[in-house]
């Protein structure tokens, strides 16, 4: 039985000078913030690097923007609608954009392009006065001599407007691949859009 409390006494002696060694040391220090203060001045710190120039205004080359323009664009993601979309591009053809084309306009080009395709009578969207620039315009493309001519799609670019010309760029792909690409002109007379002018580019 002897033999069993003394190792339990010196264990519990070395127990209770530890903990009041840790509680003299912490009241001691007095606080944490003393204590991080104590270390901070016992802490050999690296010296600034670039300490002066950190300080200074330094210009920014040319052509770079002032502006921190990545903190814009996650500011942005919020607001949307403040910015103008962005449409694909064709090089050499335009922009895809066809968000100018109204319904009437849009209709017109539209149903012209999908009555050239299938062969039926695009004739009817063009103006009366103006069947000439569809006669040439069928000859120039060869739509009328060979059936191996014939276009199979087409794509809309971003229309020009101004007070006196609507202009709508389309594309015409045939079967291998080639495409043609005209400006057709519109007008609107009397509520109706009619085709008076088709050039190819």
């Amino acid at each position: 039985m002897k033999c069993f409390l003394f190792p339990a006494v010196i264990f519990l002696a070395l127990f209770t000078g530890c903990s009041s060694h840790q509680v003299q040391n912490f009241n001691e220090e007095g606080s944490l913030k003393i204590a991080a203060e104590n270390f901070d001045s016992k802490t050999n710190w690296t010296s600034q690097l670039e300490e002066l120039r950190l300080g200074e205004n330094i210009p920014e080359p040319d052509g770079v923007a002032t502006q921190d323009v990545t903190a814009q664009m996650i500011f942005a993601s919020g607001k949307e609608a403040l910015y103008p979309e962005i449409y694909p591009e064709l090089p050499g053809f335009s922009l895809l954009d066809t968000s100018a084309l109204d319904e009437a306009s849009r209709s017109c080009v539209e149903g012209f392009a999908n009555a050239l395709i299938a062969s039926e009578n695009a004739e009817n969207f063009i103006a009366e006065d103006k069947m000439y620039t569809f006669v040439i315009f069928y000859e120039d493309t060869g739509l009328k001599s060979s059936s191996n001519n014939k276009f199979e799609k087409y794509i809309l670019g971003q229309p020009f407007l101004t007070e006196e010309v609507f202009e709508c760029p389309v594309r015409f792909i045939k079967a291998d691949k080639t495409y043609i690409d005209v400006n057709l002109y519109l007008e609107n007379k009397n509520s109706t859009c009619k085709i008076n002018q088709i050039s190819i580019r």
